[in-house]
Order: C-alpha cells, then sequence, then structure tokens
C-alpha cells in the first residue's frame, strides 16, 4: 500500500483510537502526580492562589487549564482531562507544522510515529504539564524556523512559565538558528553579533529566567531539596540512552551494518560500554526513584533501576541497550549540519535532572524526530508498529491503574 493512502488511513485509526482511550479513561480515578496538579487547578479555580508545595516547576499549565474549567463552570478531573486531552491535539498538530518546515513530504508519517511513542501517547489523556510545556516549545521551534524571532520570544516566555527547564530549549533553538543560518565555513563573530540581534527577544527570555533564578533563589518552585540547583547526575543521561536503544530498535534494519563496519574500523568505541557502567554505577539515585509502587500504583522506571541496581546481568543488559542507543546515534544521519547541535544538548537537558523520568525524554524524542532522516519503508514502518504496540501495553496499563512509565 503506498504511503499516500496507509498514512490517511493509520492518522484516521490513531486519532479514533485516541479518542477512544480518552472515552474510557475520563473519568477514571486520578492517578499519582495528578493529583497535586489537579488540586492546584482547584485552587486556581478558587482564587487562591497559594502553591501546592510539592510541585516543581511553574504553574502556566494550571492557570491555563483553570481558565478554562471556569469559563466552563466545570472544574471536575473529567473536564480537566478533556482541557489536557485538547491540548495534546493541539501539541501534535504543532508537531506536524515544524516537521513540514523541515521534511516537507514526510510530516504525516513522521506525526504519526510521534503520536504513537510509547513516552507519549500514555500521557495524552493525563492531567500532566508535559505535553502543554512541549507544545510551547515546539512552537518557539516553528516561529524560529520561519525567523520570526519577536513571535519566539513572545512564546518562549510562555515557555517558560509553562516549565522553566526549558530554557535550555530556548538556548538550543538560538544556536540552532545561528549554525543554520551561517554563511562563513568558520566561526565569525561579526556573523554571531548579528545573529545575537536578531534573536535578542530570545536572550531576554534566558535573561529573564536568570533573574527569576535569583529571585527564587533556585530553579524548582517547590521543594528544593529534591530538585536542587547544583546536583548533576549522568543517571539520567545512562537512562535516555538505554530508553533510546529500546525505541531505536528497528532502526536496525537500516543501521546495524553500517554499526558493525564501524565497530570494526574503531573498536576502541567499545570503551564506551563500560563507561556507561560506571557513570550509572557512580550516580546518586533521587529519593522518588527508590519507591516500587505509589499509590498501588507499580512505577515502571523505578522496577527497571531497582533491577538494574541488584543484578549483575540486568545491569549488563541496561548498561548494553544504552551502548546500542548511542551507537544508534552515532551512526543515524540528521538532516542539517546545524542539527547535531541536538545530541549535547539533550545530553546537557538530562544531566540537569537529578530525577530519572521517562517523561524527561519527551522533548529530546520530538526533537530527534523531526531532525534525523527518513529511513527505509521497512524500518519506518516497524518504528511506526513498535511504538504503536508498546504505547498501547502501557497506556491500558494506566487506565487500570496497574503501572505508570
Amino acid at each position: 500500500m503506498k504511503s499516500r493512502v496507509w498514512v490517511p488511513f493509520a492518522f484516521v485509526l490513531v486519532f479514533a483510537a485516541l479518542a477512544g482511550t480518552f472515552a474510557v479513561a475520563r473519568d477514571k480515578p486520578l492517578l499519582i502526580d495528578e493529583n497535586m496538579h489537579f488540586a492546584q487547578i482547584q485552587k486556581f479555580y478558587s482564587k487562591d492562589f497559594t502553591p501546592v508545595p510539592n510541585l516543581a516547576m511553574t504553574r502556566g499549565y494550571h492557570a491555563v487549564i483553570a481558565a478554562f474549567a471556569r469559563v466552563a463552570g466545570r472544574p471536575t478531573p473529567s473536564f480537566v482531562r478533556l482541557v489536557s486531552f485538547a491540548a495534546a491535539l493541539a501539541v501534535f498538530f504543532i508537531f506536524f507544522l515544524c516537521a513540514r518546515t523541515l521534511a516537507p513530504g514526510e510530516e504525516a508519517l513522521r506525526t504519526l510515529q510521534f503520536i504513537a511513542c510509547p513516552l507519549v501517547l500514555p500521557f495524552t489523556f493525563l492531567i500532566y504539564t508535559d505535553l502543554f510545556s512541549l507544545g510551547f516549545v515546539l512552537a518557539v521551534f516553528w516561529a524560529v524556523r520561519r525567523r520570526e524571532y519577536a513571535a519566539a520570544g513572545v512564546l518562549g516566555l510562555a515557555a517558560l512559565v509553562a516549565r522553566q527547564t526549558n530554557v535550555i530549549w530556548i538556548l538550543f533553538m538560538i544556536v540552532w538558528s545561528f549554525l543554520d543560518e551561517r554563511k562563513a565555513g568558520h566561526f565569525d563573530f561579526r556573523e554571531w553579533a548579528a545573529h545575537a540581534r536578531k534573536t535578542a527577544w530570545l536572550w531576554a527570555d534566558v535573561v529573564l529566567f536568570g533573574v527569576f533564578v535569583v529571585w527564587n533563589r533556585g530553579v524548582a518552585v517547590g521543594d528544593r531539596s529534591v530538585h536542587p540547583l547544583a546536583v548533576l547526575s549522568a543517571q539520567g543521561l545512562v537512562f535516555g540512552l538505554a530508553a533510546f536503544g529500546f525505541l531505536a530498535a528497528p532502526l536496525a534494519v537500516d543501521h546495524g551494518a553500517v554499526l558493525l563496519r564501524r565497530l570494526k574500523a574503531y573498536p576502541l568505541v567499545l570503551c564506551v560500554w563500560p563507561l556507561l557502567w560506571i557513570a550509572f554505577a557512580a550516580g546518586v539515585k533521587h529519593p522518588y526513584n527508590f519507591f516500587s509502587q505509589i499509590q498501588g500504583v507499580w512505577v515502571l522506571r523505578n522496577l527497571v533501576l531497582a533491577a538494574v541496581s541488584n543484578h549483575i546481568l540486568w545491569l549488563v543488559c541496561y548498561t548494553g541497550l544504552a551502548f546500542w542507543g548511542a551507537l544508534i546515534l552515532w551512526a543515524m544521519p540528521l538532516g542539517r549540519r546545524a542539527d547535531y547541535i541536538w545530541l549535547p544538548i539533550s545530553a546537557v537537558f538530562l544531566v540537569l535532572h537529578w530525577l530519572v523520568e521517562p517523561r524527561y525524554l519527551i522533548p529530546p524524542i520530538a526533537f530527534w524526530m523531526l531532525f534525523r532522516k527518513k529511513g527505509s519503508r521497512l524500518a519506518e514502518t516497524l518504528l511506526f508498529l513498535f511504538w504503536l504496540t508498546s504505547a498501547v501495553w502501557i497506556t491500558i496499563g494506566v487506565i487500570d491503574r496497574r503501572w505508570i512509565p
């Protein structure tokens, strides 16, 4: 079946599945962090602007959702989930627009794959801030791609209000746009200065973030003891590589032979594997990563970390998967030279988070999906089916309150 036939058909199926999933899940009991987010929304709805203590992010999401609830007069979990679901659909549309600017003709398939990502699909109907926050990040990128830097600056401020750690992605887009537009083959200070003037609105966002950190005495808004400013941890990076190794498994169809040739030519690359082992062992586990169950719900990430910490065989498999993820990143080409700055920025983003949390991988995965070169039809189809199957399995468990990623 040609892609122009099966992609629209797949869109219909996926969105029908999303709507059906939401219909089943909307009246289910609140799940773990949903309780805190909903409590904050209820406070704002009641014109009580005191913060819920355990939430570390800025409260943009909660203010927007509370405003919708107030207009509708429905401060209920099912309505809040409806608004969050609608916001997720808007994020998918913004992703589609970004993909169309970078890879015309491939935007529909890439959007389908992104929706089917096991890190994305389970959160489309939950009261979580991650997709809402990502929507503003992608909107900034869309404006930057169109070189509308004033609009990008305004959207960047909204992204910071949604989640303060989005400052990393604002800095990323400043550097990415410079590399994408540069004409000189070497670094030219005058070219950089001219670009800095063009992106002054984005730089203003970075300055405002710095002022906020000084005024707030840290990045976290709530409990700073579990989200301190100065703690760096490689555990999040190793987890990210392992998750990417799992997600990118179908791409071995295209890149397996290339990797074997490169390993034969550069055998010292194998030294990365024990380095990942050391990086994981040297990290200090976050307090939130110790609980295998919360409110009777299994936390999958913590189960993985517990198994890896207590059994050498699981540690070998885990770091091996992370090594495979690193190899895929090494072998897989991206669309533009500027796109490769995504890799170190993503690494910094993960290292700055002490808590190992799959949701923190959503922005790096979103940009990888935008930047990567299209593979063979077999690899792309396998990727979509593998992601969709995994996402459906996780989502069913989330709906049944058996687990959460």
